[in-house]
C-alpha cells in the first residue's frame, strides 16, 4: 500500500506594499539628476504619491518624479505587482530615468 502525501496549504496575508525605483531630482546647483530611492513601505497603493518618493538621503532641492516598481509584501515574501510613473514627467525625462 502506498501512502499519499497531502500537501499542506497555508494562506498568507498581504501586509503592505513596498515601493522601489529611480527618481528624477533637481540638485542644489539646479541640475537634473537621478538616483535610486530607498525602498518605502505603504499600507495602500492609493497612498503612493510624489511625496512617497525619496532621494535616498542624498539631499536635493526637489524631487520631480520617478519610475517605480510596486511589490506586495505577503508576510515577508515580496511579489512584483506593477511599474508606474509618478509625477508629470516628459518623455525626455522618462528616457533619462530608464536609460533609453
Amino acid at each position: 500500500m502506498t501512502k499519499k502525501i497531502i500537501p499542506q496549504q497555508k494562506t498568507i496575508k498581504l501586509t503592505n506594499f513596498e515601493v522601489r525605483g529611480v527618481v528624477l531630482l533637481l540638485d542644489w546647483t539646479g541640475n537634473l539628476g537621478k538616483i535610486v530611492m530607498d525602498a518605502v513601505s505603504v499600507d495602500k497603493m492609493s497612498d503612493i504619491t510624489i511625496d512617497t518618493l525619496n532621494d535616498a538621503g542624498f539631499g536635493c532641492q526637489r524631487i520631480l518624479g520617478g519610475v517605480i516598481d510596486i511589490y506586495g509584501n505577503y508576510e515577508g515574501l515580496k511579489s512584483y505587482i506593477e511599474s508606474r510613473v509618478v509625477g508629470d514627467l516628459t518623455q525626455e525625462q522618462l528616457d533619462f530615468l530608464t536609460d533609453n
